[in-house]
């Protein structure tokens, strides 16, 4: 590999995993055909970041006036479920993107991980698609994937309310593993 990313698919346990010489990110389906990280380890130190599955595409939100919370067992207003995966090598960036179609309604999430040779970064981001001629409403779908595995302490600044002023300063949270 010499400082490249590879990525591979087991068809037998429909998984894919991405590898580079700083981490390994192993990401399959849940019984419900719903993408999560199985495991995310430190090529230097063996370190798995993942206790739990978790998913990939994580939120909670309002769907035609439905609350949906995603990978929730008690979720019965429809979940994204896996439909297909692509990959491509383009120069040093390698892509895996993922289409998940809503059970319920003609709605599709298109989700892609890019890492780059030579690097630790992972992005991450996604798209919805309304794939029928009726409107539907998304209300409030704040996802937020955050994995940090600092050596020091690290604080993590929020805003509210969209600025930074003396009315709403930023909240500050302390991020230990």
């Amino acid at each position: 590999m010499a400082g490249g990313v590879e990525v591979t698919y087991d068809a037998v346990q429909e998984r894919w995993q991405i590898s580079s010489p700083l981490f390994t990110l192993t990401i399959g389906l849940t019984e419900r055909r719903q993408l999560a990280i199985l495991s995310w380890q430190n090529a230097l130190t063996r370190t798995d970041w993942v206790k739990v599955p978790v998913p990939v595409f994580g939120f909670s939100t309002t769907i035609n006036g439905i609350q949906v919370t995603s990978l929730s067992p008690q979720n019965d207003g429809g979940a994204f479920v896996f439909a297909d995966a692509q990959q491509r090598k383009q120069g040093n960036l390698t892509e895996l993107q993922f289409r998940l179609k809503h059970q319920r309604l003609a709605l599709a999430a298109i989700l892609w991980l890019r890492t780059f040779d030579d690097s630790a970064a992972l992005e991450m981001g996604f798209v919805l698609r309304n794939e029928s001629s009726e409107p539907i409403e998304v209300n409030g779908l704040d996802p937020l994937t955050l994995t940090l595995h600092p050596n020091q302490q690290v604080r993590l600044l929020t805003l509210t309310g969209g600025r930074y002023d003396d009315k709403f300063p930023p909240s500050s949270f302390a991020l230990t593993e």
